[in-house]
């Protein structure tokens, strides 16, 4: 027999105030709960993530890679 596991009142706290990265599995229990799809939910937080990093992407530096003829 399958022990039903609980998201935990903290976890699904922490992600409703958006403080809390969603994790596929999190993902997945909130799709359970029949609140939203499994894949908008991950495709909103990899949507943030880029956002997130492209606010920042003056700071960084890189070389280019020199390519061989």
């Amino acid at each position: 027999m399958r022990r039903k596991r609980s998201a935990g009142a903290n976890r699904t706290g922490r992600f409703s105030e958006w403080k809390a990265r969603s994790s596929p599995e999190m993902a997945l229990r909130i799709e359970k709960a029949a609140v939203a799809s499994m894949n908008t939910l991950m495709r909103m937080q990899c949507n943030y993530d880029i956002a997130v990093n492209r606010k920042g992407e003056d700071e960084i530096e890189v070389e280019r890679f020199a390519t061989k003829a």
